[in-house]
């Protein structure tokens, strides 16, 4: 369910439950996952964006003057296709909030684990600049952060991409290396999933398709995360490490296997 985070008692409630959860069990690490605002579609589907609680639009209009449910009055001289201006205010006004929640939870939970393994799964806003308006998604802003805390920072394809091909990886990764010196704390999330895109030949990633986002993602990034349900093949499993390698090339001598690879592989031999 969708929380109102920047209201201080929702706040406390959720940072109860999850201080509560983390001494249950021995946990290894935490994935910090896509802190921002609804929705893919952004002010053109008023019913999914947030947040525009209470709260945020009193904040906002203290700060510009005009409460941000003007923006979608499609009457009014705000609405965000009339006063462009207003709107931008809003989005960066909303990228500003998702990036303090981001901080202020990478923090806190520095603070209660520094040993324990930190990812922040965040989407894409380079390969696809409309996120940070659509969902307050700003990335420029969050990886100054890997200076003060060591995490890694998993770039997740956006709904939006999952129909275009492989090659994109490598152009994801040479927008975020021009951000961060940071690069080997870069990390990308493939989701394997059904497409609401009209694909062919399947809906969901498999076979030379799904070989292939390994391979390109594999070769940009030295972590490569999987999101999967019970969705990816069986016949598919056996070659997902192989498919990941970043083996360039790989040659049989009189003196056993030369490997070219560009990140460390490891390899199945008899003997």
């Amino acid at each position: 369910k969708l929380i109102n985070l920047a209201d201080a008692e929702c706040f406390k409630a959720v940072q109860k439950g999850v201080l509560a959860l983390r001494e249950r069990f021995d946990w290894d690490g935490v994935n910090l996952a896509e802190l921002y605002f609804e929705s893919l579609y952004g002010p053109s589907d008023p019913q999914r964006f947030t947040p525009m609680n209470e709260t945020v639009r009193r904040k906002f209009e203290q700060e510009a003057g005009f409460d941000p449910l003007e923006l979608f009055r499609r009457d009014g001289p705000r609405h965000w296709e009339r006063d462009r201006g207003a709107w931008r205010r809003f989005v960066d006004y909303r990228a500003g909030l998702a990036h303090r929640l981001q901080a202020q939870w990478i923090e806190a939970l520095r603070e209660w684990r520094p040993d324990l393994d930190l990812v922040l799964t965040h989407i894409d806003d380079r390969y696809d600049a409309r996120m940070r308006e659509f969902l307050g998604a700003d990335a420029a802003a969050v990886l100054p952060l890997l200076d003060r805390f060591p995490f890694t920072f998993a770039i997740e394809d956006p709904a939006t991409t999952w129909h275009l091909g492989p090659e994109r990886y490598t152009e994801i990764a040479r927008r975020y290396a021009a951000l961060t010196p940071h690069r080997d704390r870069l990390a990308v999330d493939i989701n394997i999933v059904e497409r609401y895109q009209d694909v062919y030949p399947t809906k969901k990633q498999t076979g030379t398709e799904l070989f292939q986002l390994l391979q390109f993602a594999g070769r940009a990034f030295t972590r490569v995360l999987l999101y999967f349900e019970h969705s990816i093949a069986k016949a598919d499993y056996e070659l997902l490490a192989a498919a990941s390698s970043a083996v360039t090339r790989a040659q049989l001598r009189g003196d056993g296997l030369h490997v070219e690879a560009s990140a460390a592989s490891g390899v199945r031999w008899p003997g």
